[in-house]
């Protein structure tokens, strides 16, 4: 009798150890997944560093940021202007330019 209670038991506890090994195999893969990921974008950005980028005259570098082979600079121009310049770090083109007008 105790025999024939355990099994449905038994089938539990297997297909709770089958979901908890699915599961961690999963969180694994999406881990390297991600890892990877990033990595490429990292080597993509090495490939093509060594453009000249030429802002003189632009005003005074307060930030940079850098997405992939993009790089957005943001320059301090004369008091109420900012402006935000995206440059392609292979070919070092400027590829848009955002002005941002403040009353400081």
């Amino acid at each position: 009798m105790a025999q024939q209670n355990a099994n449905p038991l038994k089938t539990l506890v297997i297909s709770m150890g089958v979901l908890l090994i699915g599961g961690t195999v999963l969180l694994f893969a999406l881990v390297v997944k991600k890892v990877s990921a990033e990595a490429a974008k990292a080597r993509a950005a090495q490939e093509c560093a060594g453009g000249k980028v030429d802002l003189s005259g632009h005003g005074k570098i307060i930030s940079s940021a850098m997405d992939g082979h993009i790089m957005r600079i943001t320059l301090r121009k004369p008091p109420g202007h900012n402006e935000t310049v995206s440059v392609d770090i292979c070919t070092g083109k400027v590829i848009g330019t955002l002005v941002v007008e403040t009353d400081g």
